[in-house]
């Protein structure tokens, strides 16, 4: 015959279960946290007769040439296409 299982100490209780619920948030939380990447970028230096577009070509492995077009400008704060020959800009890496 199986013992019946009462509950002593509904106060215990309440307080294991909470701090149960405290360490499972805590470790989903920081899982989430850990697992941010930070951006990291390529140096080009401009060379005399490059534009944003044939340096996005050279450096786009594959991607849609204009988000990365948008990309550099904005990592690199240009407010228009004009860049200078010995400029350096950072160019986004994936």
């Amino acid at each position: 015959m199986r013992k019946k299982l009462v509950l002593k100490n509904k106060r215990r209780f309440t307080i294991f279960i909470m701090l149960l619920l405290l360490i499972t948030i805590i470790s989903i939380y920081t899982t989430t946290v850990y697992s941010y990447k930070s951006p990291q970028y390529n140096s080009v230096i401009v060379k005399p007769g490059d534009t944003l577009w044939s340096i996005a070509q050279e450096c786009g492995n594959s991607k849609d040439i204009r988000k990365l077009v948008h990309s550099i400008k904005k990592i690199n704060n240009l407010t228009g296409s004009e860049i200078y020959a010995g400029t350096e800009l950072l160019i986004p890496f994936e």
